[in-house]
């Protein structure tokens, strides 16, 4: 949170901004805020409840915005969320959860094949970190496991079988 004031302060908005640190599913208060963000991280939400919250926080005409990677395909759901200790979803689903708490979706734009490069380059990065050490067995296998999952983000982004989108759904006026 002190970066948090510190980068409002920096700009000069901190009356503007106050930071609260709390669970996303029972934040509190009403009406409160213009526009909520989820940065790579609604997966670890449970979307329906995180939805009717997020809804009650916003003033009419406001908007969520969420950037996340997305299932398209069954056979990546599982070793996306064993790896990730999370519940990917897909963009069905989070329609379904941000209509029900009665928000309109305004947009959604498949990056998919802007992000694959960013695997790869994680890929080469997991390479050559390891390169020319001597590894534990458990640290053998920690890499193992990174390097696996890591190519399987690129191709599930490369077939489709995994999706990263933009999204946004705003509040009623």
């Amino acid at each position: 949170m002190e970066w948090v004031t510190r980068f409002a302060a920096e700009v000069g908005v901190e009356s503007q901004v106050h930071a609260l640190l709390c669970d996303a599913h029972v934040m509190p208060g009403e009406s409160r805020f213009d526009a909520a963000v989820a940065i790579d991280s609604s997966g670890y939400l449970n979307r329906k409840q995180w939805f009717r919250r997020v809804a009650s926080l916003l003033r009419p005409g406001g908007r969520v915005y969420i950037i996340d990677c997305f299932l398209g395909s069954p056979e990546y759901e599982e070793p996306f969320n064993d790896y990730w200790h999370t519940r990917i979803g897909t963009i069905d689903e989070y329609m379904s959860a941000a209509q029900e708490a009665g928000l309109k979706n305004d947009m959604i734009d498949d990056i998919s094949n802007r992000t694959e490069h960013f695997w790869t380059t994680t890929l080469a990065l997991i390479k050559a970190e390891a390169d020319g050490k001597k590894l534990t067995h458990a640290e053998k296998v920690r890499h193992e496991a990174s390097l696996h999952v890591h190519a399987l983000v690129r191709q599930g982004l490369c077939d489709g079988g995994l999706l990263y989108a933009l999204m946004s759904f705003s509040k009623g006026r």
